[in-house]
């Protein structure tokens, strides 16, 4: 009965899954479905048809690529693990060259740090006593104590109004 039960959440994971594809791709090419079909069934056989042929063959792979496709496909939270140091002293280097005034432009020509960790950390749109919208971007750029959560302390706050630098902040 369990194995009936699995097939079936299963059938409808993967079902619910292409159609929402399907209709995705299909209202980019103005909702003909005919077409968005045709392209996400031959993409997802392709990838399945690639899957298998990964799992037949793995052990004729060379090393170096059985370890860029281990490390391609490891979960998100062990990539995160193992750079979070050096992501939070790449955003402290970063936000040394950002300066009040700089623009949205410049400050995204300085690059955002590659990795798994999203940049800006955490982002909030205020409304201000004047009436002004501002944007208060947070970076990561202290580590928190081992097994504990990021807070608010260990982020750099920037604050934007008009696309521009206003202020950059930092918490004790």
């Amino acid at each position: 009965m369990y194995i009936i039960f699995l097939i079936m959440v299963t059938a409808s994971l993967v079902a619910t899954a292409a159609y929402f594809s399907v209709v995705g791709v299909a209202s980019i090419f103005a909702y003909n479905y005919v077409p968005a079909m045709i392209r996400v069934i031959t993409t997802r056989s392709g990838k399945i048809k690639c899957c298998r042929l990964l799992y037949q063959y793995w052990r004729l792979m060379s090393d170096g690529f059985r370890a860029s496709a281990e490390a391609a496909s490891a979960p998100p939270v062990a990539r995160r693990m193992l750079g979070m140091q050096e992501f939070a002293e790449m955003n402290d280097d970063k936000l040394l060259q950002v300066f009040v005034g700089m623009s949205q432009k410049n400050r995204k020509a300085h690059g955002r740090p590659a990795g798994a960790f999203v940049n800006p950390y955490k982002h909030q749109s205020l409304k201000g006593s004047d009436g002004k919208a501002y944007d208060v971007l947070f970076y990561l750029t202290r580590l928190p104590r081992e097994g504990k959560r990021i807070t608010e302390s260990q982020l750099t706050p920037v604050i934007l109004r008009d696309d521009k630098v206003l202020t950059i902040g930092r918490y004790p």
